[in-house]
């Protein structure tokens, strides 16, 4: 049975990327608890004897004294993950060490924009933060209780592959042989299921990966159109314009000057009412 929070403070987010640097865990301290979204590639977690392999829409729940995700699964397996740490004003059980979020469509979008409120200076931190461990215990719930299981076994694999980065290039003919599928049939299951077609779907995928990736990572646009499974630069460009209105390098200058000045704020913010307090 899962408990609804008592009073929590949002201490802070953060967008974390191992890219090959030497992952060093927090420990959390007392009072506090961290919520970790695995965004991208695996990661160990548990003590030694007890780990699971954590992958993209897992979430961690990090309770005193334990350690956050640190230990990659094999050398040059990078990942990425989402912190969100909250304090707790009153006592409260985590429904469990480990859950998942339950719609990966829009897990990307979610972390973006709890990234870009929490550093808006107009927002109500509090009202934020009890939105966040709202959202976060609804993801765990709804996971548990509504178990993925209303989709076809094979259709149900082949929506996971394309929700996957390392099958962002593959066809939808590889994809059909993958599952033991005839092409004809995935596509009347994307009509039934999903109410698109399997190109859309994937296009979706491989547009909604190309803004992570412009939105948090250094990679160049010619680096994501071929993450991203685009055959080339023009047709990324053309494809995104076509979808988002704008242009990917566009895109990321929007987001950079929106981020910037969202830090910008929130300096001057703090800045501010440190100098009313100290009055």
């Amino acid at each position: 049975m899962f408990e609804l929070p008592g009073k929590v403070e949002l201490l802070g987010v953060c967008y974390y990327n191992s890219n090959k640097k030497n992952v060093i865990p927090n420990i959390v301290p007392e009072d506090v608890f961290y919520i970790e979204l695995i965004l991208d590639g695996e990661v160990y977690s548990g003590e030694w004897g007890e780990q699971r392999i954590c992958k993209r829409g897992d979430i961690l729940w990090h309770q005193t004294g334990e350690e956050t995700i640190w230990r990659r699964t094999a050398p040059g397996k990078e990942f990425s993950s989402f912190a969100i740490r909250f304090r707790k004003l009153a006592d409260w059980n985590r429904p469990a060490r480990f859950g998942q979020w339950y719609n990966l469509d829009n897990l990307d979008e979610f972390v973006i924009d709890a990234m870009r409120r929490t550093f808006d200076p107009e927002i109500d931190k509090k009202i934020l933060g009890a939105y966040l461990i709202h959202r976060l215990l609804w993801e765990f719930y709804i996971s548990s209780v509504s178990p993925k299981n209303e989709l076809p076994l094979a259709f149900a694999k082949v929506i996971a592959l394309m929700q996957n980065e390392d099958m962002a290039s593959m066809q939808l003919a590889e994809l059909a042989k993958t599952v033991e599928l005839s092409e004809a049939h995935l596509h009347n299951m994307f009509r039934k299921y999903l109410n698109t077609t399997p190109h859309k779907y994937l296009l979706r995928q491989r547009l909604k990966r190309a803004r992570v990736l412009l939105s948090s990572t250094n990679h160049t646009i010619k680096e994501i159109c071929s993450m991203c499974g685009f055959n080339s630069v023009e047709s990324f460009y053309r494809v995104f314009r076509n979808e988002s209105g704008i242009t990917p390098a566009a895109f990321r200058r929007r987001h950079i000057a929106l981020l910037q000045t969202d830090l910008v704020r929130y300096k001057s913010s703090v800045k501010i009412q440190g100098k009313n307090i100290s009055n």
